[in-house]
């Protein structure tokens, strides 16, 4: 069988794990949490400003661990780490819902942090990478599409369940629909081994000579940092403060909304799309092409006055997160899929300490007197930096094209 159809139900458990790990990361997701930001706050007595410190610390600590849960995922397997990420999960949430005191809603935002958007995201994009070979970038565009789905489907569901049962009763509702899932879909996907087009790989800690130190090669060095300071940060600044960056710009509230559908559905579409051009071209050779979207998003926004500044912004940024899965293939072409949890989850916990400090960093410049015009036009310097870092690596891998993966690819 060929072609989409036929690719989809040969393999449709391995994709539908992935697919489902994807969209459970959206339950720790910002654009989630932040819509109980008000109530949550009030419940456990702190300010708002208590409120983004304690997520921004519990945000960095996970961010730290996903480099030992990517080992984790490399010894024992996606599967068998699925259940207690989908468990942990539910419990952040229950913990989020009933916050008595900060202390024990800190615990929920590190385990939602963690679990949701670190874990299960992690798990998603590297079962991918490592069960698929041939057509390793169709599987990652399949699973990709679990975060565009959350982004259009949970913001308008959550406010109308909220409404109805309230913040508190939906999110232990939504606790106990979560372990519903892991016990029944969940444990269906992950019954039997799950199998991709690729062979069946030897955990790394019984490969003879052990682990690769790829934390110590350059290339990987350069592509953490240009990744992590870029979509992630300018990301996190951008979406945290869309509000008083449009209305310092006289756009209205409608359009950010519409954009940020708009942003979904362009990342979704681009998502489904890349992953025939990854198998085509590899990874390597679309790297630095990813560059070009959220280049052109941020000098749109940065540029162009209106609503037309912000449209541009969203549909940018949605080809730039569309794009994610060419990193992950990257990654696989060049270390192996032996070990990509732990290299992608090295990966990932850059992103993850980069979106934590960007309101840090977007903070001490607002309090410093910086207009949001001018934080703007700075991330799309800092952007075209990174652009140019990922040129640059990219011509320097076609000068090394007989570089050998390390591993298994």
């Amino acid at each position: 069988m060929k072609g989409w159809a036929g690719f989809l139900w040969e393999f449709r458990r391995a994709l539908g794990f992935g697919l489902l790990a994807a969209f459970l990361s959206s339950f720790g997701q910002t654009y989630f949490i932040s819509l109980f930001l008000e109530p949550v706050s009030a419940r456990a007595g702190i300010t708002v400003g208590d409120f983004g410190t304690g997520y921004a610390v519990a945000t960095l600590i996970s961010g730290l661990l996903l480099v030992r849960l990517g080992r984790w995922l490399d010894g024992a397997g996606e599967a068998a780490t699925f259940a207690p990420l989908g468990l942990a999960l539910a419990a952040g949430l229950s913990l989020m819902a009933w916050c008595p005191h900060p202390v024990v809603l800190f615990l929920g935002f590190f385990l939602v942090r963690f679990s949701g958007q670190g874990g299960m995201g992690l798990v998603s994009t590297s079962a991918m990478a490592r069960y698929f070979s041939r057509r390793r970038g169709m599987a990652l565009s399949v699973a990709s599409l679990g975060f565009p789905l959350g982004e259009v489907i949970l913001p308008g569901t959550v406010l109308g369940l909220s409404m109805l049962l309230g913040w508190r009763g939906f999110l232990f509702g939504l606790a106990v629909v979560l372990v519903a899932v892991v016990a029944g879909p969940g444990r269906w996907l992950t019954s039997r081994p799950l199998r991709g087009d690729a062979p069946p790989l030897v955990p790394v800690d019984k490969v003879e000579g052990g682990r690769f130190v790829w934390f110590r090669d350059p290339f990987f060095i350069w592509v953490t940092v240009v990744t992590g300071l870029t979509g992630p940060f300018l990301g996190t600044i951008v979406l945290l403060y869309q509000l008083p960056i449009a209305a310092e710009r006289g756009v209205e509230v409608g359009w950010v909304a519409t954009s940020f559908s708009i942003f979904a559905l362009v990342r979704a579409g681009v998502s489904l799309g890349i992953g025939p051009a990854i198998d085509r071209w590899g990874g390597r050779c679309l790297f630095a092409w990813g560059f070009l979207p959220i280049l052109g998003a941020i000098w749109s926004y940065a540029l162009v006055p209106g609503p037309m500044g912000l449209l541009g912004f969203y549909v940018g940024l949605g080809i730039f997160f569309g794009m994610g899965p060419v990193v992950t293939a990257m990654l696989a072409e060049v270390y192996g899929a032996r070990q990509i949890g732990e290299v992608r989850g090295t990966g990932n916990a850059a992103g993850v300490i980069s979106s934590a400090l960007g309101p840090f960093a977007a903070g001490w410049l607002l309090n410093a007197g910086a207009t949001y015009g001018q934080i703007v036009l700075g991330l799309a310097w800092m952007t075209a930096a990174s652009a140019v870092g990922a040129v640059l690596i990219w011509l320097g891998y076609l000068r090394q094209s007989a570089r050998r993966p390390v591993g298994s690819g």
